[in-house]
């Protein structure tokens, strides 16, 4: 049995991965604030598509990660899954840019964090988002590669204050790796898309717009 933490497990992403690792019969911790307009849900309720709570394997911390990292200074944790992120799609990410922002202050402490802690295996969540706006607008656009972001390439204006976190959080992961020796993965969602989604996101906003245009959705 492996031990997993997972930071912002209560989010849509999150809690996929808790159920990946509980179904496995791994001891999983995760920790999230539940912040209104994120899609987090707390377990403390039943989550819609499982009950987390029915695995004497999972651990529930209601509580920011950045103080969970405080007070945590466990060395055994065996993968950690660092999806804590303050983001609800467009609406947060336009309305409330500096909340938004905060995500600089939790990626910090998360890799401050894990180069005392040394978990054997990191995987960082970052976003399309922080690929350059330049090449996504409708005008001119291009497919997305991998080597668009990287430390030879000229890096463009990214997605606004989520865009500029993720792309920090990258580039913190880079240092951890070469100056701490820590094992780390990066991934770049795009547009990820699910049963029990919130409905600020874009896939289903979108979903929802055509089932009313159509009259099949009241």
């Amino acid at each position: 049995m492996k031990k997993i933490l997972v930071t912002g497990g209560a989010g849509f992403v999150g809690r996929r991965f808790c159920k990946r690792f509980l179904d496995g019969g791994h001891k999983v911790h995760c920790v999230d604030s539940i912040v209104p307009m994120t899609g987090g849900v707390d377990p403390s309720a039943g989550w819609p598509l499982y009950e987390p709570r029915d695995y004497k394997n999972f651990q529930f911390f209601y509580e920011d990660c950045r103080s969970y990292f405080k007070r945590e200074t466990a060395d055994d944790f065996d993968a950690v899954f660092h999806l804590a992120a303050i983001v609800g799609g467009r609406m947060m990410i336009e309305r409330n840019p500096l909340a938004v922002a905060d995500d600089l202050a939790i990626d910090a402490a998360y890799w401050e964090w894990a180069a005392s802690a040394r978990p054997k295996k990191t995987v960082y969540f970052s976003s399309s988002a922080a690929y350059p706006v330049s090449l996504q607008r409708p005008d001119r656009y291009c497919l997305l590669r991998e080597d668009m972001i990287s430390r030879e390439a000229d890096i463009g204006l990214p997605d606004m204050t989520y865009g500029w976190s993720k792309l920090t959080g990258e580039y913190l992961a880079y240092i951890a790796h070469r100056h701490h020796g820590l094992n780390c993965v990066i991934y770049r969602p795009f547009s990820g898309y699910g049963e029990d989604q919130d409905d600020s996101y874009p896939f289903p906003a979108i979903c929802r717009r055509i089932l009313r245009e159509h009259g099949s959705l009241a």
